[in-house]
């Protein structure tokens, strides 16, 4: 379903949803057919008032989207790495369809897993998928999920790319 028909107050179909450092980056421009989730709202703070006016619109994902977001970003490792701002900008771009403007790498190859396109904005793109896997510096156990300390040594455990998947596509058009 497109935006139009699952959000009547907006005139024009979305273009994308920014990120809190795409909304930053792109200060003094036209915001029209751009949209933003409740929670970069709250992060970006009074830096908005210029875009809120400029034609930036605040939207609430599903919670079926939401879900969607947490599962996929499971899946690939990255959902200790996301905020819940980062979850609600995933699950806006899936809920309408459209892409999400980002920089930040995690929320790229969430998105990637996830079936929603993504624009980079001042950076390059993720170059691989990566489904990421906790690893103890002490002891070497590769763990299935994120904690803290290895329940084997107690060691300190990190996240480390297991499963790369280079990617095939071309550039997309920055916003």
């Amino acid at each position: 379903m497109s935006s139009w028909r699952r959000y009547p107050c907006c005139v024009m179909p979305m273009k994308a949803v920014l990120d809190t450092s795409a909304v930053l980056s792109m200060a003094h421009q036209s915001f029209d057919g751009y949209c933003i989730p409740p929670g970069v709202m709250a992060e970006a703070g009074r830096e908005l008032e210029y875009a809120l006016h400029a034609g930036l619109r605040v939207l609430h994902p599903e919670p079926e989207s939401m879900e969607a977001v947490r599962k996929a970003a499971a899946s690939t490792g990255d959902l200790p790495s996301l905020s819940h701002t980062d979850v609600e900008v995933l699950a806006l771009a899936h809920t309408l369809g459209i892409p999400v403007a980002t920089d930040d790498y995690a929320i790229q190859n969430t998105a990637e897993r996830l079936g929603v396109g993504y624009i980079p904005v001042a950076q390059k793109p993720i170059k691989d998928r990566i489904v990421w896997v906790y690893w103890c510096t002490g002891c070497g156990k590769t763990l299935s999920s994120h904690m803290p300390e290895c329940p084997v040594c107690g060691s300190p455990v990190r996240r480390v790319p297991g499963k790369k998947t280079r990617l095939r596509k071309p550039p997309q058009p920055r916003p």
